[in-house]
């Protein structure tokens, strides 16, 4: 009998013990998984360890590292060079993974052994109910983002492609998707919902001129690459949207606005 594939989830954590718990709690809905599950302390100064130790005494899928705090492509980093899988997943400290999310997406990678990885939307929440559901009332909207938790990788990408670039505060999981793109690795894009994204008043997307910063940063990098190989053909990019999450959620909450702007994401 073929022993089932270890998936890796790679969660950085800094200063996060806000929403942790949950997220955590957010992987005990993939019980017939065999998951390795990294969490990499990024210097956190709160209770977050406090909370990983005391959840990793009834969940022995967590591995703790921590270390001083070097920003999260870093913390990333550590952890995709610790996975033990031959799959890997990423899990920010306060978003939701979906139910059933990573046991679907294995599926359809090991359905299709020439994609190097299946990425699906993600879903911009301010509050959920039980179901995995917006609370009515409160901003929501689906969208193709280039989020690293909307998607489900073979490790060999990593080794063939590089880890994150540590040069980069914001936007290093934009800049991975274009070098992946660049070299038109086959994805699959799914349908179906792959990341809970929760918006918060500390979410580091907030700083809008920081990431519009490091976006064109990216950007630049990624004409110097292409030129570097002489490149002409453009990128067939999945995600054409991830400017307009900040306009989405700067606006008024209301039932009206929230359902236009998902009407305008699908």
């Amino acid at each position: 009998m073929t022993a089932a594939p270890i998936v890796s989830v790679i969660i950085p954590v800094f200063n996060g013990e806000r929403h942790l718990g949950e997220a955590l709690a957010s992987l005990k809905e993939e019980p017939d998984l065999q998951l390795d599950i990294v969490i990499v302390d990024d210097g956190s100064t709160d209770r977050s360890l406090d909370i990983i130790s005391e959840i990793s005494r009834r969940d022995r899928r967590l591995r703790i590292m921590s270390g001083p705090h070097r920003g999260v492509a870093a913390a990333r980093n550590i952890g995709v060079q610790a996975a033990q899988g031959e799959f890997v997943t990423f899990l920010d400290c306060d978003d939701v993974c979906p139910r059933g999310r990573i046991a679907r997406q294995l599926g359809k990678l090991l359905a299709s052994p020439e994609v190097a990885y299946v990425v699906g939307q993600t879903l911009l929440f301010e509050q959920l109910d039980d179901a995995q559901r917006p609370y009515p009332g409160s901003r929501s909207a689906s969208m193709l983002l280039p989020t690293l938790h909307s998607a489900l990788f073979r490790r060999g990408v990593f080794s063939q492609f590089g880890l994150f670039d540590e040069e980069l505060t914001f936007s290093e999981d934009l800049d991975f998707f274009f070098r992946l793109a660049e070299h038109d690795e086959p994805i699959l894009v799914e349908a179906e919902i792959a990341s809970l994204y929760r918006r918060h008043d500390a979410n580091m997307t907030r700083n809008g001129r920081a990431i519009r910063a490091s976006t064109l940063q990216v950007l630049n990098k990624s004409i110097a690459r292409r030129r570097a190989i002489g490149r002409r053909k453009p990128l067939d990019l999945f995600f054409v949207q991830h400017q307009e999450v900040e306009a989405l959620f700067d606006r008024p909450a209301s039932n009206d606005a929230c359902d236009r702007s998902k009407a305008g994401a699908q």
